[in-house]
């Protein structure tokens, strides 16, 4: 039986991947299928498949028309979502505003910031005439303007496709994007409504797959924001929790959305709100090569809707929950959710350090503050991580006999209490734990004497690791002869050679000590710098430099500001 499937797509992505996905259905079955039904959904008023469309946010927009003349129909699978009275508008300057009546409207007040708005749009631009201005709530807003004819216009195709699935469940795909105001305003809601039409005509066996194009794909694209997408994938992660649940009326449920003032018209998940996800992305220079991207997720998806193989295929895939890769067709995909709030935090934290460093990525180079001042106050500050740096740069300049003199005055001993700033027996400002202190004191000691102490002087002679005819007869040990002992002192000294000498890191080699002392001052020198641009960043709290002139470095600029690049 063939795979009965809705699929919903939002925004501009969205009708990109739907019109391939429908010219891949006609080619296959020589018109559209009855089991296949479209629904494209997007704020654009003058939306229409072939012609240039203005979009807030955004400028010009080419809707997308298919090969062979098949585009999806205006009037059947296109829905525009408008808005209505009460407006945005009147919601943002009037109704939702202290000395408006917002406790009249408790289902838009705990996520609609209308200060937000009103501080960055001018009034006679808050609307969602041409789009959603690629704000995320812009684009719930109009769903929730429009509730009624989706959960409606759902519902019926829910119906009619449950009708010819005989007890199979039906397949909902929700398609868009990550980082749009439509799509990643509009993707989870339009999950909740689904469930909501489904369950007001009666169809309980629903399965919701959402697809969705992450910021990489649109990477040359104006206005496009990680933060939005990160801000989309946060809440897609909650709402695919099970862990936290409730009771409401008589069942138990993981989420719901309230959709009307009344608190009488809920969409509800009684367990993830998707059943599969998939993280879609590739990094793409151009419309053009955006363009081939949207074709093969298209191309993908179309595998799923296969009536002979799609529906144990969907079965197979690797929701959310899970921390393996699904890999749909010619497309990447990123999954965990924390995987991405991770890359979130470190692209940021990147674009924090090239604003601060001028950083050249062709040639390894950083510029931190301007030429003039670069030279003398780096010495300083590289001096001041360790003695050690100091006492290597006074080398310079230095002839090969003072050289050779400043080498001889040096001891093991100096170097890891002086130059690394371990103190062995005292846990030092490194902060050596019992064991590490042990460690650190093999850089000291002589191992044939002792592993613990690096003053000879101090090793009793019970306690000399490998001891003489004259130093084993002093620990009381009488019954050896001098052949005996010579014999013994020979295969002592091979085998605590071979253990010291040990690459492995075998307990006691120097080895072990070498790790935990590069460990231990990799460490230092990783807080050492954390506060060094942390002071430097308290003193001068914003930066500038010029992208053509990165030689000329940062200037730092006033005080109290933002870090700029």
């Amino acid at each position: 039986m063939a795979v009965q499937a809705l699929v919903l797509g939002f925004g501009g992505t969205g009708t990109h991947i739907l019109t391939n996905l429908k010219v891949m259905a006609a080619q296959k079955y020589g018109t559209a299928p009855d089991f296949i039904k479209f629904l494209e959904f997007d704020t654009i008023a003058d939306w229409d498949p072939g012609k240039n469309v203005q979009v807030a946010g955004i400028g010009a927009e080419y809707i997308p028309s298919g090969e062979e003349n098949i585009s999806l129909d205006r009037a059947t699978e296109y829905m525009h979502l408008y808005d209505r009275d009460p407006s945005l508008r009147n919601f943002v300057f009037d109704i939702l505003k202290p000395t408006g009546q917002p406790d009249r409207y408790p289902h838009l007040t705990n996520w609609l910031h209308v200060d937000w708005l009103a501080r960055h749009f001018p009034q006679h631009s808050v609307n969602i005439a041409f789009g959603a201005a690629q704000q995320r709530q812009i684009g719930r807003f109009a769903m929730f303007q429009n509730r009624a004819d989706i959960v409606q216009r759902i519902g019926g195709h829910i119906r009619k496709l449950s009708d010819r699935a005989n007890g199979a469940p039906v397949f909902v795909w929700i398609v868009g994007s990550t980082v749009g105001g439509t799509g990643a305003g509009c993707m989870i809601d339009a999950a909740y409504m689904s469930r909501l039409a489904a369950h007001s005509v009666g169809v309980n066996n629903i399965n919701i797959t959402g697809v969705f194009v992450l910021p990489a794909v649109y990477g040359n694209v104006p206005g496009i924001s990680d933060a939005r997408a990160f801000s989309f994938l946060r809440e897609l992660n909650r709402v695919q929790s099970t862990q936290d649940t409730y009771v409401l009326g008589a069942e138990t449920v993981c989420s719901t959305v309230v959709y009307d003032a009344q608190g009488k018209v809920r969409g509800v998940a009684r367990g993830k709100l998707f059943d599969s996800v998939f993280y879609l992305g590739a990094t793409c220079a151009n419309s053009e090569e955006r363009k081939n991207f949207f074709t093969k997720v298209a191309s993908s998806i179309d595998l799923f809707l296969d009536g002979g193989s799609g529906s144990a295929l969907l079965a197979k895939t690797v929701s959310v929950t899970s921390s393996t890769a699904w890999s749909l067709g010619a497309a990447r995909i990123y999954i965990p959710i924390s995987t991405f709030k991770q890359l979130f935090a470190w692209e940021q934290v990147k674009k924090c350090l090239i604003a601060l460093t001028a950083y050249n990525e062709a040639s390894g180079d950083v510029y931190f503050g301007s030429s003039v001042d670069r030279t003398d106050t780096g010495i300083r500050r590289f001096t001041s991580l360790y003695k050690m740096f100091w006492d290597l740069l006074k080398l310079k300049g230095m002839d090969a006999k003072a050289r050779s003199a400043f080498v001889a005055n040096q001891s093991p001993r100096s170097v890891i209490n002086n130059w690394f700033e371990f103190q062995p027996g005292l846990l030092g400002q490194v902060g050596l734990s019992p064991a590490e202190d042990r460690r650190a004191r093999l850089f000291c000691v002589n191992p044939f004497v002792s592993w613990d102490e690096p003053d000879f002087a101090l090793v009793p002679a019970s306690n000399i690791n490998v001891r003489t005819f004259k130093e084993n007869r002093t620990a009381g040990h009488t019954g050896e002869t001098k052949e005996e002992s010579a014999s013994r002192f020979a295969g002592e000294i091979s085998t605590i050679l071979e253990i010291f000498t040990n690459r492995e890191g075998r307990e006691n080699s120097l080895e072990t000590g070498r790790r935990m002392v590069l460990e231990k001052m990799t460490a230092q020198l990783a807080v050492k710098v954390d506060e060094m641009v942390l002071d430097e960043m308290r003193r001068s709290k914003s930066a500038t430099w010029d992208p053509s002139h990165r030689e000329d470095g940062t200037q730092p600029v006033g005080c109290g500001g933002n870090l700029a690049a």
